[in-house]
């Protein structure tokens, strides 16, 4: 060690009292500088313009366009400058033999001049500190902590990029051509990721070695022992193949032996990258103090439920537009979907199955018009050099499973050991895969019965079945939307109350929507018990159908009221009414606060309005006209700790347009949605767009579906706000503010510079 220490100590001589050394870290503190300024005070601009601040720690460092992501561009080409002489100057000055020839060995060698490159790095590192350490006091509850991951990344990151350089300064004795080699051998490490992906077993050693985002997590404040493992395991293999390459300088070796020592190096790094690449083997350390980087606490709860074993098996059809998601090549991108839920299961299994099978796919039939299913599979497979052997016919995928059902598209089907499934779908639009909800609400699946949601029928109600406007397909059970309940944890079906049964065990929620027709004596006792029963209802009305619908809600004390809603109006028709987020129920949830703030209004055409006759349960305004715009309009009485408010003594003038109630029946609450009208669920109404008013009927629906369910679906994959949303810095002192950063920081290292080289020359 002290010899390793000696040598450390030379090189960081050479390394500091080395012009280029400090050219780099000039040019370095002065790039990054300017970059954090430029990143900096585009936000305190925005500040008084009233943008709004979010995540300030990682859109300075760690986002997309942050400062850490520059610096890693900065460094793929800094450090192969800095390597470069390491020990290509021992060989062009002759030095090399006097090192030879001394009592020490290549390994001693080899590791002093990489812990004098380690320790340069961190002065790099240490340029970086500067505005950590200035944002720590000048942004509201900075995320320092989250950052210790991200310099890690860096450090770790350099570390590597000074092995790699090492090693190419030990083959050539000219520093150019050491550092072209450098490069180059960077470019190979951050393109090899993408060799060989269609074939299993060399799509995964080509992912592990390749470099290429490496280090995005950790600047994301996410530690993981795999990327961590990389880092030291890439660095150990390049130090390793220098201190061959000096031993063999030392002691000749034939060809055959050199090769089987460098081939023993390689196989002993992929072997243990391996080994650190199994999930059941991986730890994770979530840096940032809203854990934006891991599964949301109720998926996080969905996975310790899930005992046993989990198999995800993914059937990718040939002639479906998502299949190049599935295809060998995209394999490991597409496992990274469920990485954060595979963190908390590592035992889960991944499977892809492979067929073609008739779907609707009108892109195909316009490229192959005319071709069956078998030729248009081939012409696919030849210009993607697949082979379509490996695809089931439309025979053999039958005989393993039917998914005619599923249309044939591309779907996942998650099965336990225990042989509860449950279904993962592709959707329609830019994004087709599934984001968090829609994976956590397919767990949960497993682990809980679905919501069984009935939708009343038999007297002209919406219906779930039909594309047609005023219906609810889109709404209930569209298997391409992922906002469909079908595709967020809700069992659908229909039910006719003359011949099926109601009962609060196989019901958990009522749709009655739209009755057109009176109910008999029979149907409207059933709901009643159902009620009584402590189901949860949800009941949309129509104007002219009062007659129809009241006798449903009297015994709740609520009435539809007579005639219908009309505003006034010049650019739109009188009967749209627009839906206003009261106060109250927009402090159920953030994003229904969000609506209220900026104005989002639910598009409600043909709307009655409500009236309250009683106060015998507890009831919240969560729609209504803007002749209602707060509760100093409507007195309020808070009850316990639901802080469910209700209203009393309403005015005659407001338009009541939605209320929520709850009470406790068989000791459970029971929660109902009362709407004054039906359209605003429709398959019309959620695609439709009003010229001049801001609309989003489908964001509102999801957090009343939330709410009717007591938050179990759909599954609220909304994360936290991060507390670093304000910085406290005026506009006016911007320019002093760079001109310390970048002036400041650029003279500080300036001036150390001269002085340790006049202090050299005058020693």
């Amino acid at each position: 060690m002290r010899t390793i220490a000696k040598i450390t100590k030379v090189e960081l001589r050479l390394l500091f009292c080395s012009p280029i050394a400090w050219l780099i870290i000039i040019i370095f503190g002065i790039q990054t500088s300017i970059a954090f300024c430029n990143l900096f005070g585009n936000m305190v601009e925005g500040q008084p313009l009233g943008m709004s601040l979010f995540s300030v720690t990682k859109r300075l460092f760690a986002d997309r366009f942050g400062l850490f992501s520059q610096v890693q561009q900065y460094l793929y080409l800094y450090i192969p400058l800095l390597t470069m002489g390491v020990m290509s100057r021992e060989r062009s000055s002759g030095s090399i033999r006097l090192l030879f020839s001394s009592p020490v060995t290549n390994r001693q060698i080899i590791l002093g001049k990489f812990v004098g490159l380690s320790v340069f790095a961190l002065a790099l590192l240490g340029v970086l500190l500067v505005y950590a350490v200035f944002c720590c006091f000048v942004v509201k509850d900075f995320d320092f902590i989250a950052l210790i991951s991200a310099f890690a990344g860096i450090y770790l990151l350099t570390l590597s990029y000074s092995a790699i350089g090492l090693f190419m300064s030990t083959l050539t004795s000219y520093q150019v051509v050491a550092a072209m080699t450098t490069l180059a051998t960077l470019t190979l490490l951050n393109l090899v990721g993408t060799v060989g992906q269609k074939i299993a077993f060399v799509r995964d050693i080509t992912y592990w070695i390749s470099i290429q985002g490496r280090a995005d997590e950790m600047m994301k404040g996410l530690l993981c022992s795999e990327d961590v493992l990389y880092f030291l395991l890439v660095s150990a293999a390049f130090l390793a193949f220098a201190i061959l390459k000096l031993n063999f300088e030392r002691k000749k070796a034939p060809l055959k032996t050199r090769i089987l020592h460098y081939a023993g190096v390689c196989l002993a790094t992929v072997f243990l990258g391996y080994l650190s690449s199994r999930p059941i083997l991986k730890c994770y350390w979530d840096a940032t103090c809203t854990k934006e980087n891991s599964l949301l606490p109720n998926g996080q709860q969905v996975m310790k439920q899930m005992d046993g074993g989990l198999t995800v098996t993914t059937y990718v059809n040939l002639l479906d537009e998502c299949f190049t998601y599935g295809l060998p090549a995209n394999r490991n991108e597409d496992i990274r979907r469920f990485r954060d839920h595979i963190r908390f299961k590592p035992t889960m299994k991944m499977k892809y199955v492979y067929y073609y099978d008739k779907t609707e796919n009108e892109s195909l039939e316009k490229r192959f018009p005319g071709m069956s299913d078998e030729q248009k599979a081939k012409e696919l497979a030849e210009g993607m050099e697949l082979n379509l052997e490996k695809f089931l016919t439309p025979t053999q995928i039958r005989e393993k499973i039917d998914l005619s059902s599923e249309g044939n598209r591309f779907i996942r089907i998650l099965e336990r050991s225990n042989g509860q499934n449950s279904v993962l779908r592709a959707y329609d639009g830019a994004s087709p895969m599934p984001g968090e909800g829609e994976i956590t609400a397919a767990m949960k699946r497993l682990v809980r019965k679905p919501i069984q949601i009935a939708f009343l029928t038999g007297h002209g109600e919406r219906a779930i079945d039909r594309k047609a406007d005023r219906d609810y397909f889109r709404f209930a059970q569209d298997i391409t939307d992922r906002k469909s309940l079908v595709n967020n944890g809700f069992d659908c079906r229909k039910i006719n109350l003359q011949y099926d049964s109601l009962l609060a065990d196989s019901v958990d929620i009522l749709v009655i929507a739209d009755v057109k027709t009176p109910l008999d004596t029979m149907e409207l006792a059933a709901i009643h018990r159902f009620m009584e029963a402590g189901g949860s209802l949800l009941i949309a009305a129509e104007p002219g159908r009062q007659a129809a619908m009241n006798p449903i809600v009297a015994p709740l004390g609520i009435t539809f009221k007579t005639g219908q809603v009309v505003v006034d109006s010049t650019d739109f028709k009188q009967n749209i009414v627009f839906g206003r987020i009261t106060p109250d129920c927009a402090r159920q949830a953030r994003m229904l606060q969000w609506m209220r703030r900026w104005n989002y209004r639910v598009s409600m055409p043909d709307a009655v309005g409500i009236e309250i006759n009683n106060l015998t349960d507890s009831i919240a305004v969560v729609l209504a006209t803007d002749s209602v715009n707060s509760w100093n309009e409507l007195r309020t009485v808070v009850f316990d700790d639901l802080r469910i408010k209700r209203a009393v003594d309403e005015p005659e003038e407001s338009n009541i347009l939605g209320l929520q109630l709850i009470r406790q029946q068989n000791g459970k609450p029971q929660r109902m949605l009362i709407m004054g009208d039906a359209d605003f669920l429709s398959n019309g109404e959620s695609n439709n767009y009003r010229q001049g008013v801001l609309i989003d009927n489908d964001l509102f629906i999801k957090e009343m579906m939330m709410w009717l369910t007591d938050h179990e679906f759909p599954i609220d994959d909304r994360r936290p706000r991060s507390p670093d949303d304000a910085i406290y810095v005026s506009v006016e002192s911007i320019p002093a503010v760079k001109t310390a950063i970048i002036g400041g920081l650029t003279f500080l290292l300036l001036c150390i510079g001269l002085i340790i080289n006049i202090v050299r020359k005058v020693k």
